[in-house]
């Protein structure tokens, strides 16, 4: 695309003269809009408690590590008791097989 057709394009400040939007430094066109900021304002002071609360929870998840070292412990477990118990109930079996 050549730069003439994308310059013409872009809107200008005459576009929007129509349109009830300031376009020198007489004043606010919209008289809501002191409200309106405020709401924003509130939402964003609620969005950063959100997010303090989101960052706070993440300190207390278990990483990768923690729970690899958790499935580690169990199945060291589970192997120890299968090997208590080969000792225990094939030892006398082989045993007397050998006698």
């Amino acid at each position: 695309m050549n730069e003439r057709n994308h310059l013409s394009s872009v809107p200008t400040l005459g576009t929007y003269k129509d349109k009830g939007l300031a376009t020198g430094g007489s004043g606010p066109h919209d008289p809501d809009m002191l409200a309106r900021i405020a709401q924003l304002e509130q939402h964003c002071s609620d969005l950063r408690v959100d997010v303090a609360t989101i960052k706070e929870r993440l300190n207390h998840v278990a990483t990768k590590a923690w729970i690899m070292g958790g499935v580690v412990i169990v199945l060291l477990g589970i192997l120890g008791g299968v090997w208590w118990m080969a000792q225990q109930y094939l030892g006398p079996i082989l045993q007397h097989l050998g006698k």
